[in-house]
């Protein structure tokens, strides 16, 4: 088999596979179809979820709440132990 037919073969097959891709990305990316529940959405917990080290639109909250085009509000706080995050959420409810 020629070089020429190689290449063609290997083209084809990364625009199959880019297509696939596409395709499934695409099909998994859409916004569910879910019936609305009315309430606030509470990220809370460490630095992880704060955000720290990041600027504040590139931490993951942030980026959830654009991806599911839903506020959500980010209570993360660096260097707390999770029971004081427990008991801090006693507080708010």
């Amino acid at each position: 088999m020629s070089g020429f037919f190689k290449k063609i073969i290997l083209f084809g097959f990364i625009f199959l596979i880019g297509g696939f891709i596409f395709y499934f990305s695409y099909k998994f990316s859409k916004k569910a179809d879910c019936p609305r529940k009315e309430g606030v959405i509470i990220a809370f917990g460490d630095s992880l979820v704060e955000g720290y080290g990041v600027k504040e639109n590139e931490n993951f909250v942030s980026i959830l709440s654009k991806k599911v085009e839903e506020p959500i509000l980010n209570k993360g706080r660096s260097g707390e132990p999770p029971k004081l995050h427990l008991i801090d959420s006693k507080k708010m409810f």
